[in-house]
């Protein structure tokens, strides 16, 4: 087994701050010095993908991408006995064009499904299989 943490600011000031390494940076939620506004940026809606469907006690499932231009693909099976996957329709460095329009197929067993996908978006489905 595996275990780890994330170093991650939710919330910071509009400037970035303040955080424990004393620098600036982005950060999913920001607020205004005197807190009266709150701006929740796409990389807030970018983690739900993570948050809300992938629960305590999901385990990773092996994910074949050798057929796919899609890369950024991770799978789960939550306790519950559904799957989860998580797709990102765009590349992780940020640099060059977005990818087209790609379709994720994911088959389990005898199961098929295709899922279409917006070109730079990020995809979740919880499937009963």
């Amino acid at each position: 087994g595996a275990s780890g943490w994330v170093d991650w600011n939710l919330l910071l000031l509009a400037d970035g701050g303040p955080n424990w390494v004393k620098n600036n940076v982005d950060a999913p939620m920001l607020t205004s010095q005197d807190g009266s506004a709150l701006w929740i940026s796409p990389m807030y809606f970018h983690l739900a993908h993570w948050a809300k469907y992938v629960v305590p006690g999901s385990r990773v499932l092996t994910v074949d991408t050798s057929g796919s231009e899609l890369q950024e693909v991770a799978a789960f099976l939550r306790p519950d006995g559904r799957i989860v996957v998580v797709a990102l329709c765009d590349r992780l460095d940020g640099h060059g064009d977005p990818p087209a329009n790609q379709a994720l197929r994911i088959v389990i067993g005898d199961w098929e499904v295709q899922l279409d996908m917006l070109s730079s978006s990020i995809v979740t489905a919880v499937l009963d299989v």
